[in-house]
């Protein structure tokens, strides 16, 4: 059983695309780096980048998805007058939004080759 209260919740599922967007581009660079010095090729990392930016995704379509749910279960949705919905619909563009430059910032990662010229 949760001891979160419902704004505190809410506001968890607001910044947890936030969290996944700034680990995927602090891991991305760790992971880059690591390949440059020689710790595994560049078919490896891209596997590997592939995986990291899949699993953040899938996180962020969870906390999206449960932002949407926590919207459509507020009193009116449409206004979003209290608080609960408004941080339900800051959770869904949040989520989108970062969910966007994570996929973006996957797909640049693994199409343009690391570490030219840096041996």
């Amino acid at each position: 059983m949760s001891t979160h209260t419902p704004r505190v919740e809410a506001t968890l599922l607001a910044l947890a695309p936030c969290l996944a967007w700034g680990l995927h581009g602090a891991g991305s660079v760790l992971l880059v780096w690591l390949a440059c010095l020689g710790w595994f090729s560049q078919g490896t990392l891209h596997i590997i980048l592939i995986g990291w930016t899949a699993a953040l995704l899938l996180a962020v379509a969870g906390t999206g998805a449960a932002s949407f749910r926590r919207w459509r279960s507020a009193a009116d949705p449409v206004e979003a007058s209290d608080l609960r919905a408004f941080l339900g619909l800051g959770g869904i563009f949040t989520s989108v939004t970062l969910g966007v430059g994570i996929a973006l910032a996957g797909l640049a990662a693994v199409l343009f080759v690391s570490c030219t010229g840096a041996k």
